[in-house]
């Protein structure tokens, strides 16, 4: 690998971070998982929104 420009010390590094069983509670990616709720009318999408934003969750709104 040193062909490439690294050193034997850094890739060690880098392979130490992923074998790491220590999250800390940080993640190294941030990541989002979506769910896509179709609602039959724009009350039924404002009730449901509303319903989840009481319930704690980020919700966002979107038209097709």
């Amino acid at each position: 690998m040193s062909e490439w420009g690294f050193e034997d010390s850094e890739l060690g590094l880098g392979i130490d971070v992923l074998n790491s069983d220590d999250s800390g509670g940080e993640d190294l990616y941030n990541s989002q998982f979506l769910i896509i709720v179709e609602c039959k009318s724009e009350a039924e999408q404002t009730e449901i929104l509303d319903r989840f934003i009481k319930e704690g969750l980020q919700c966002k709104a979107l038209q097709s």
